[in-house]
C-alpha cells in the first residue's frame, strides 16, 4: 500500500514538472517586438499558455497558445485570429497571421527582432 503511495505521488509530481516545463517553453517571447516590414512594435507578455499583446494605437488582445511543434508556435486571439510564430533564436522569430475560419485573409511572413 505504501508502494502505491509513493508511486501515486511521484507520478503527480512528474506531471506537475511537465507541465510547468511545457508553459516557460513560449517565455521567450515576453518583451518588445518590432516588424521592420510593417513599422509596428508589439510588446508581448507571456503567462501560462497564453499571450498578452499590447498592439500599436493601444489596442490589447490575448492569444491562446493552441499548438506547439518545436520551435514554431500556434496562437489564437479572441477573435479566432491566428498567428503563427516560428523561433529563429532568442531575439529573432518569423510572423504572419490568418484569418479565423470562414473568412479569407493571410499576411505575408515577416521577420520580428526583439528590442531591448
Amino acid at each position: 500500500m505504501r508502494k502505491w503511495k509513493l508511486l501515486a505521488l511521484l507520478a503527480t509530481l512528474l506531471v506537475g514538472v511537465a507541465a510547468c516545463q511545457k508553459s516557460e517553453k513560449a517565455s521567450w517571447l515576453t518583451g518588445t517586438w518590432k516588424i521592420a516590414q510593417w513599422n509596428t512594435t508589439y510588446e508581448w507578455t507571456y503567462n501560462n499558455g497564453a499571450l498578452q499583446v499590447q498592439q500599436p494605437a493601444d489596442k490589447k488582445g490575448t492569444w491562446k497558445l493552441k499548438e506547439q511543434k518545436g520551435d514554431s508556435y500556434l496562437f489564437e486571439g479572441t477573435d479566432g485570429t491566428q498567428y503563427h510564430l516560428t523561433k529563429i533564436d532568442e531575439t529573432h522569430l518569423k510572423f504572419y497571421q490568418s484569418a479565423k475560419k470562414g473568412r479569407l485573409g493571410l499576411t505575408q511572413e515577416v521577420e520580428a527582432s526583439k528590442e531591448n
